[in-house]
């Protein structure tokens, strides 16, 4: 019985992680840039907090410290594609990409999938999109 409990415990689904079905974009002010834990490993995690007309305001996390660097977005009207999640009437979402409104310009957390561009191969492939080399974010 312990390991059957164990085995499910390692292997049950949350809903912090990205869920392609669960994919939209929210439009909103950035009214607060922090960390959060994030994950099965309780990664710290860049976290923005973004008060859209739509959803209210909703915590959304974009990538781990070590990859997204320091980030100022405090203030910015900004565009956010991802995955939403609610959870205790908590709105959440895990970022793919967020678009600032005034330049247009895009960052670009993971792929369409939902693969997180910090991980594995992929890191190299988005040199002179917003990344370069050893898969450090450029803001």
């Amino acid at each position: 019985m312990l390991e059957f409990t164990l085995i499910l415990t390692m292997f049950s689904v949350t809903p912090y992680y990205y869920n392609v079905n669960s994919v939209t974009t929210i439009k909103g002010k950035v009214i607060d840039v922090t960390t959060g834990n994030f994950g099965r490993r309780n990664t710290t995690y860049a976290v923005i907090e973004v008060l859209s007309h739509s959803a209210g305001t909703v915590r959304v996390y974009l990538g781990p410290t070590w990859y997204v660097g320091e980030i100022n977005l405090k203030g910015q009207q900004v565009s956010v594609t991802g995955s939403l999640f609610t959870d205790d009437s908590t709105h959440y979402m895990v970022a793919s990409e967020v678009t600032l409104e005034g330049s247009g310009r895009v960052l670009r957390f993971r792929d369409r999938n939902g693969f997180p561009l910090w991980s594995g191969t992929g890191m190299h492939r988005f040199q002179g999109n917003g990344y370069r080399r050893g898969g450090r974010f450029r803001p």
